[in-house]
């Protein structure tokens, strides 16, 4: 089981969302971006493994450079925890 997690600025339809995630390859040529889906692919490749995967993003609500995260965000990091833990316990 892998779970990945990302913030996201608004532009997915939850604050915190959760989507089941397949091997795919994804090139991006101009960038050091390394998609998870990209990364299974690589398991897969590697290792013949297919692990079960999930994405959770996370709505970021300040993107500033700080050392936490901000009041909103917090408490959103701590719903999608739950969220990650209730899947790995199914």
């Amino acid at each position: 089981m892998c779970a990945f997690v990302d913030a996201h600025t608004g532009a997915v339809p939850h604050d915190v969302n959760v989507s089941e995630i397949a091997a795919e390859f994804q090139a991006s040529p101009l960038t050091h971006h390394l998609t998870p889906q990209s990364l299974l692919t690589f398991a897969q490749t590697l290792y013949h493994a297919r692990p079960e995967a999930i994405l959770v993003s996370v709505r970021g609500h300040q993107f500033g450079f700080e050392r936490a995260l901000s009041p909103l965000t917090a408490q959103l990091a701590q719903e999608a925890t739950e969220k990650i833990v209730a899947w790995v316990k199914k």
